[in-house]
């Protein structure tokens, strides 16, 4: 807390961008509404400042769209009322966004490399800066189809046995939720889900950790690998289950006795350093 009120000071912004408000680093925050409070210090200050700033707004996001009332909000979204709005073409498995400015006959498609339908806000975050700032749709559409991540965050990797969808830059209970429910949807023979521990939670840990391992049991796995002290232990009729305490550890098991085959999900939070899996897999 406190740490973006000591940012916009240095940096005096015109324009703020929230993406998303989770359940993260709760330890440190108190709550979720702590969270909530500490990531809108950054309007509060826009709402402040003379002139007063603008927010890029995702007018779908009904927390964001409360505390930026009284803020001009440059806006995109999922609904016909926003500046920029967009749609989910499909994520098979690669998300493809469809968009139009509002008012306007003109539709746009964007072919991205991300993985997750949960990138649609990003990807629309991202156009409704380059509308403001008069960049060309066509550049817009190229610049984000150009894009291809490689920080571990919405990643696809080929490797010579296997299919990973490396995510492992960090996790919360947010997050967790959202991959896992885009796993689901995914195509796999034979679907594998290593998750990291989520750290940070404090009192909230114990309860967060058992939803994520409910919400995994459901989704269709063929394994759950679970890396950390923090998981409860588990069995499960449908699917194997490993646990291990480090990714370390998780790593030479696989190396031992290697997966062929299977489509992975590999997510944690960055302290349990789950991309070492990916080198082994």
């Amino acid at each position: 807390p406190g740490d973006i009120n000591e940012l916009v000071e240095i940096c005096q912004p015109d324009y703020g961008l929230i993406t998303n408000v989770g359940k993260a680093h709760l330890q440190g925050f108190g709550s979720f509404e702590g969270v909530i409070r500490t990531k809108c210090e950054l309007y509060g200050f826009l709402r402040n400042r003379s002139p007063k700033g603008k927010v890029f707004l995702n007018q779908t996001n009904a927390i964001l769209a409360r505390q930026a009332e009284g803020l001009e909000c440059l806006t995109y979204g999922l609904d016909e009322e926003s500046t920029v709005i967009g749609r989910l073409i499909e994520c098979s498995p690669f998300l493809k966004v469809g968009w139009h400015l509002k008012g306007s006959t003109s539709q746009w498609t964007i072919q991205t490399h991300l993985i997750g339908a949960y990138n649609l806000e990003n990807v629309l975050s991202a156009i409704r800066v380059g509308i403001h700032f008069q960049v060309p749709e066509e550049a817009i559409v190229a610049a984000i189809e150009a894009y291809v991540p490689s920080n571990s965050r919405s990643e696809l990797r080929k490797t010579a046995r296997n299919t990973l969808i490396v995510d492992a830059y960090n996790a919360n209970p947010s997050s967790m939720k959202v991959s896992l429910e885009n796993f689901a949807g995914m195509d796999g023979s034979c679907k594998v889900a290593m998750l990291g521990e989520m750290k940070e939670l404090g009192a909230e840990s114990e309860a967060e950790h058992r939803n994520v391992l409910e919400q995994a049991l459901t989704i269709g796995l063929n394994s759950l690998v679970l890396v950390g002290k923090n998981w409860e232990e588990v069995k499960s009729p449908s699917c194997e289950v490993y646990r291990f305490e480090t990714s370390g550890e998780a790593a030479a098991y696989f190396q031992a006795h290697p997966l062929d085959g299977a489509t992975i999900l590999l997510k944690g939070s960055n302290g349990t350093k789950m991309w070492l899996l990916a080198d082994v897999l």
